[in-house]
């Protein structure tokens, strides 16, 4: 029976033993016998940024883009601080990487200072931290996750408690940062508000001094409410008049209406006068003033 076998593997075709057999025999026996259990940690995360509502001039206008609810910029942050140097090294110091993942408990190729990570330099383990890290940032959602490798169940927890932490202090010193500068230009644009308050209020005065003219509008609906009386007065007595020629051609009130009646159109000329038609009029300080 076994010579049967050996004569039936004896007569396979190489390409197929080397395609098929060899890799899968090699992979049982890596993964069955040889191979560390590894144990992933993942926790996902939403990065939210306060609306801030300041300035939209000079660098102000800037910091709005942290405001928000789903802040895609501070993700990005974060994404680069847990492949960074500075992430590495901060995790180092709380839980030296180089005996979590250097335990001769990890199988040899699989371990730092195995076979494929040899040596034991940070650069190199640099690079074994971001092949055990990753941190994906889902651009539609908004939702973060972030998965870490580890060879021991607690190991991979601490790990990723240790970097979202990390991330959540990143994420507030941004907030913090956007809101004091945000009060910082908001308070100088209050400051600059106060400053033009004052300097128009000034002028106005100013104005009223030098023109003798405390408000053209007001003014100028009260010589206009002046002028109406006198029409008024003006067109009663011209009825009276017409009354008086139809009846009594004769009368000698005749000529004291004429005057009366000149003397209201004159009154009236004079008084239109002061709100239009002059330089000296309402009219023509009121552009002045509203500006």
């Amino acid at each position: 029976m076994p010579q049967s076998i050996w004569t039936r593997v004896k007569n396979l075709n190489k390409l197929f033993i080397y395609v098929v057999l060899l890799p899968t025999g090699l992979s049982i026996l890596y993964f069955g016998l040889i191979a560390s259990p590894v144990y992933i940690s993942e926790s996902a995360f939403v990065v939210y940024s306060p609306s801030q509502r300041i300035s939209s001039s000079g660098l102000a206008s800037l910091l709005s883009g942290l405001g928000g609810s789903n802040s895609t910029s501070a993700a990005e942050t974060i994404h680069a601080y847990v492949e960074s140097w500075d992430a590495m090294m901060a995790l180092n110091k709380a839980y030296d990487l180089k005996k979590v993942y250097g335990s001769e408990n990890i199988d040899i190729f699989d371990r730092f200072g195995g076979v494929f990570f040899p040596h034991s330099s940070y650069i190199n383990l640099l690079r074994y931290y971001q092949s055990m890290v990753t941190d994906n940032l889902n651009n539609t959602s908004g939702i973060t996750k972030l998965k870490v490798r580890a060879y021991g169940a607690e190991d991979a927890r601490k790990i990723n408690a240790f970097l979202l932490q990390k991330s959540q202090n990143i994420v507030n010193r941004l907030n913090k940062r956007a809101r004091v500068e945000g009060v910082y230009y908001a308070q100088k644009d209050v400051t600059a508000a106060e400053q033009k308050l004052r300097d128009a209020t000034l002028a106005l005065a100013n104005y009223r001094n030098r023109h003798g003219v405390f408000s053209p509008p007001a003014q100028s609906a009260l010589q206009l409410g002046m002028v109406s009386k006198l029409q008024d007065h003006l067109i009663t007595q011209k009825t009276q008049l017409d009354a008086i020629r139809a009846h009594a051609p004769g009368n000698p009130q005749i000529p004291v209406l004429k005057s009366s009646i000149k003397a209201l159109q004159g009154e009236i000329l004079a008084e239109n006068a002061k709100v239009t038609g002059s330089k000296q009029s309402l009219a023509s300080k009121d552009t002045e003033y509203e500006r």
